[in-house]
């Protein structure tokens, strides 16, 4: 499905305002944010209980910056490891590919996308910490 969805979206920009997944699947269009909710939506339909996150993840260059963390929206799945159920985190706006998701990654709160919660209100919840969040490489593969 993240898959699907990577090769599916056509257009990218931040012109979108946190669409929903029928306008996504309507315009084929928007930044993170839609790539997540649209694969949420997708795992859902398939009976895998889905959630978004928000966070931030390393990007080569950003906002006219080198070598820093941007803010990002991807999706976590719900599926069984061995008896157990395990979040795994999947990012649909990661092209085709491409490694599906990396330690680049850094989450701070999840949505389950819910009338009461909106997942904009988790977005908010990373102004904060942007700018002044400082990540120190311990050790590499």
């Amino acid at each position: 499905l993240r898959g699907f969805v990577a090769k599916y979206m056509t257009g990218a920009g931040l012109d979108v305002g946190m669409a929903g997944a029928d306008e996504v699947c309507r315009t084929k269009k928007g930044d993170c944010t839609e790539f997540a909710v649209l694969l949420a939506a997708m795992l859902r339909a398939a009976d895998i209980p889905s959630r978004v996150v928000c966070g931030v993840v390393y990007c080569d260059e950003f906002a006219g910056k080198k070598d820093v963390f941007g803010p990002h929206m991807w999706t976590q799945a719900l599926v069984d490891h061995m008896g157990v159920k395990v979040w795994v985190d999947v990012d649909a706006a990661i092209g085709p590919g491409e490694r599906a998701f990396d330690g680049g990654h850094i989450a701070f709160s999840t949505s389950a996308l819910s009338d009461d919660v909106p997942a904009t209100a988790s977005f908010s919840e990373l102004l904060p910490f942007l700018g002044k969040v400082t990540v120190e490489v311990e050790g590499e593969e």
